[in-house]
C-alpha cells in the first residue's frame, strides 16, 4: 500500500511540475498522473493493491472538486476581464461595464454567473445573466456524461429561462454525440405563451446518415436580444426551421425563416421571410441559394458559390425583384435620410474575394430619397444606374423635386 502511494505521489509530483513549467493548471498534472499509473495508457497498472488505492482515489476526487471549483472561479473571472479589457477597452466598477467605442461611451449593467462541478462520469454547468434591475434574463443548466455510446448531454433544470421567460423541458431530453460522430437528439422547450424551441433527429430515415432539425416557434426577438450586451434594437416574432441532412455523397443545410412585424433600430421593415439552402461540395467550394420575401412576395434572390483555396474566389448573382427600398432605412445612421418606392436590378459578383469584380445595373425610377427632419423628397432618375468593373456610373443621373424639376 505504501509502495503504491509512493509511486502515485512521485508521478503526480513530476507531472504537476511539468504542467507548472508549461503554465498549465496543476490539476491537469494530477489527472495525467492518474492516467499514467492506471492500466489504460501503458498497458498495465503501476499499482498492485487497486482496491486500497481506490479508497484514497475517492478522497482525492473530493479535493480535486474543491480545487477545480476554486480554479474555475478564478479562471472565468480572469478570462472575462482580460478579453473585455483588451478588445473593448472596458473599465469595471462593481457590476457596471463602461465601454468606449469610437469615442462614444456605452453602458451595460449586468451580473453573469457560471458554476460547475465534476461527476464520476461527466460534468455539469450552470450559467445565468441578470440585468441591472436584478431580473434573471438567461439561466441554463446542462449535464454531460460519458456513456458506452458516447457523450450524452441533458438539460438539467426543470425550468430554463431565456429572454426573461421560463421554459419547461421534456423530462427525457437528450443530445447524444456518438463515437462515430452520429448525433441523436430530442429536446423540447416550451413556455406558457406557446414559444417553443426544439432539436430532434429523424432516426428512422434510412436514406441519410444524419437528419437533424432545429425549430423555433413564436420567439420574441426583443426579449432575447435585450439580455445580450451591445446588440441592436430589434423586435419581431420569429418562426423557423433549420434542417441538416448528411449522406455519403453530400451535406445539405436548409433554413426556412419567417419574422412577423420586424423592426430594426426603430424602422418598421414588415413581415420578412427567407428560404436558404447551403451545400458544401467535394471540391472544397460552398454553394448557396436563397430567396428573400416581404409580405409573402419575393423581392430578392441570391445564388452563388464560394471557392476556398490559396486565393479564395466568389461567383454569385443577386437579383432584386420590386424590392421595397424602405427595407434598408433601418441601417442608415440616425435616419436623417431614407428611401421609399421600389428598386429593380441585377448584380454579378465574381473573382477573388480580396478584389471582387461587380457588374450590373439598378432601375430606381420608382424610388425616392426622403428626409423627414428636413421635409425633403427627391424622385430618382428614370435612367438606370450602371455598375461596371466595380465602378458606379451615374451618367448625368438626376434628382427631381415634387414638381418634377
Amino acid at each position: 500500500m505504501i509502495h503504491d502511494l509512493g509511486i502515485i505521489m512521485l508521478t503526480a509530483g513530476v507531472t504537476s511540475l511539468v504542467c507548472k513549467f508549461l503554465k498549465q493548471p496543476v490539476v491537469l498534472g494530477y489527472i495525467v498522473a492518474g492516467l499514467l499509473v492506471g492500466p489504460y495508457v501503458c498497458g498495465s497498472s503501476w499499482v498492485h493493491e487497486a482496491e486500497s488505492v481506490e479508497t484514497w482515489g475517492q478522497v482525492g476526487v473530493i479535493f480535486l472538486l474543491v480545487k477545480a471549483h476554486v480554479t474555475a472561479n478564478h479562471f472565468v473571472a480572469a478570462y472575462i476581464k482580460g478579453t473585455l479589457h483588451k478588445k473593448l477597452m472596458v473599465f469595471h466598477k462593481g457590476n457596471v461595464s463602461r465601454v468606449r467605442i469610437n469615442g462614444d461611451e456605452h453602458i451595460y449593467t449586468f451580473t453573469a454567473n457560471a458554476k460547475g462541478g465534476l461527476r464520476p462520469n461527466g460534468t455539469n454547468l450552470e450559467v445565468s445573466i441578470d440585468d441591472k434591475d436584478g431580473k434573471r434574463g438567461i439561466e441554463v443548466g446542462l449535464v454531460a456524461e460519458m456513456t458506452d455510446e458516447g457523450i450524452r448531454i441533458n438539460i438539467d433544470h426543470d425550468k430554463q429561462i431565456l429572454g426573461y421567460r421560463k421554459f419547461s423541458v421534456n423530462n427525457d431530453n437528450y443530445i447524444l454525440l456518438q463515437k462515430d460522430m452520429h448525433v441523436l437528439a430530442d429536446v423540447r422547450l416550451v413556455d406558457e405563451k406557446g414559444t417553443g424551441l426544439q432539436i430532434y433527429t429523424d432516426d428512422e430515415d434510412a436514406t441519410s446518415l444524419q437528419d437533424v432539425t432545429f425549430s423555433i416557434h413564436r420567439l420574441d426577438i426583443a426579449n432575447i436580444l435585450t439580455v445580450l450586451p451591445y446588440m441592436p434594437k430589434v423586435s419581431g416574432i420569429l418562426d423557423g426551421d433549420f434542417h441538416i441532412i448528411v449522406n455519403e455523397e453530400s451535406t445539405t443545410i436548409s433554413a426556412d425563416i419567417d419574422t412577423q412585424n420586424l423592426v430594426y433600430e426603430g424602422c418598421l421593415m414588415g413581415n420578412i421571410s427567407t428560404e436558404l439552402t447551403y451545400m458544401p461540395k467535394g471540391d472544397g467550394s460552398h454553394y448557396i441559394d436563397g430567396i428573400l420575401m416581404k409580405d409573402d412576395e419575393e423581392i430578392a434572390m441570391i445564388e452563388g458559390t464560394y471557392y476556398f483555396g490559396n486565393n479564395d474566389r466568389i461567383d454569385a448573382t443577386l437579383e432584386l425583384e420590386r424590392m421595397p427600398m424602405d427595407i434598408i432605412n433601418g441601417f442608415i445612421p440616425d435616419q436623417l435620410i431614407g428611401f421609399k418606392g421600389i428598386g429593380i436590378g441585377k448584380l454579378k459578383v465574381e473573382g477573388y474575394v480580396s478584389q471582387p469584380v461587380v457588374n450590373g445595373s439598378f432601375d430606381l425610377s420608382q424610388a425616392s430619397i426622403i428626409s423627414v427632419p428636413y421635409g425633403v423628397e427627391l424622385r430618382l432618375d428614370d435612367a438606370p444606374v450602371e455598375i461596371r468593373n466595380s465602378l458606379v456610373l451615374f451618367n448625368n443621373f438626376q434628382f427631381y423635386a415634387s414638381n418634377d424639376k
